[in-house]
């Protein structure tokens, strides 16, 4: 199957326009019909260097084959036992995920891939939650271009939770861009959509929407300091009474932060440390 992959990631440098679109109809098709695919290192490394080509063409973007490849990357790196991330690490996965948003920001469905590939890298490595600090504005950027996309919103909020967990400088990156505002935005989204929809699977990702902006603005109010104060002081929870879940989001992110704040100031000696 992989030479089945490297073949297509082969004609996707050279080819255009509709034969392209065939190229990558067939990636996807590839890529769901195989599930979890554990790529060699050779072949992550070719994924890199089309991701690269497709990137740097003059002509719009091939959003869906940039997203495509992205995916592909991001569930060939699950195994913890394999090479992968090394090899992403090594062949700039954090500079292409950037430019990716840069140059499709407009694709939802590029976004969501790319915040795949952050989510998995980062979720139990310091060191890619420091290689992807970049990309933080980036990600709260795509969650307000497509601030009703619940894809968009939750590779949004889960890929912030995961790089702000135990990186100070990464939740101060995250204030700095009025990011907790945007989550509390989010979060109160979910739950006026979540009072009015009807479909039980679109009710279940409203409500994982809300547990991991929750959980990523937990892990702002925990790091200490004037950046945090005036983010969350920025933020609009709304009227008290109107909406319950949204008034003790309020009531325990102020109450936790009144602990933190209470607390002996001591060096974040658990910064960036991976789990």
């Amino acid at each position: 199957m992989e030479r089945t992959v490297e073949a297509v990631l082969n004609r996707l440098t050279i080819l255009s326009g509709k034969e392209r679109d065939a190229a990558v109809a067939e990636l996807e098709g590839v890529i769901e019909a195989n599930g979890q695919l554990v790529l060699s290192d050779r072949c992550l490394e070719q994924c890199c260097e089309v991701l690269r080509v497709l990137l740097s063409d003059a002509a719009p973007p091939h959003a869906q084959g940039i997203a495509a490849i992205l995916h592909l990357s991001a569930n060939s790196t699950v195994s913890e036992n394999g090479t992968g991330r090394e090899v992403l690490s090594r062949c700039g996965m954090a500079s292409i995920v950037r430019a990716a948003f840069e140059v499709c920001i407009q694709s939802n469905a590029t976004c969501y891939a790319a915040m795949d590939v952050i989510s998995t890298l980062a979720s139990n490595s310091g060191d890619f939650r420091t290689q992807f600090s970049s990309s933080v504005r980036h990600i709260l950027g795509a969650m307000r271009a497509h601030k009703s996309d619940l894809d968009v919103l939750f590779g949004g909020c889960f890929s912030l939770a995961t790089l702000t967990l135990l990186n100070d400088a990464n939740v101060v990156l995250l204030c700095s861009d009025n990011g907790a505002a945007v989550l509390v935005e989010v979060f109160k989204y979910c739950c006026r959509r979540g009072k009015r929809e009807a479909d039980p699977s679109v009710k279940r990702s409203l409500q994982a929407v809300q547990m991991w902006s929750r959980a990523t603005l937990s892990n702002v109010i925990k790091v200490r300091g004037e950046a945090v104060d005036e983010a969350m002081a920025k933020c609009q929870f709304g009227v008290q009474g109107e909406q319950m879940e949204v008034d003790e989001l309020k009531w325990r992110l102020t109450s936790d932060r009144r602990v933190v704040s209470a607390k002996p100031a001591q060096a974040s000696a658990q910064q960036n440390h991976p789990r």
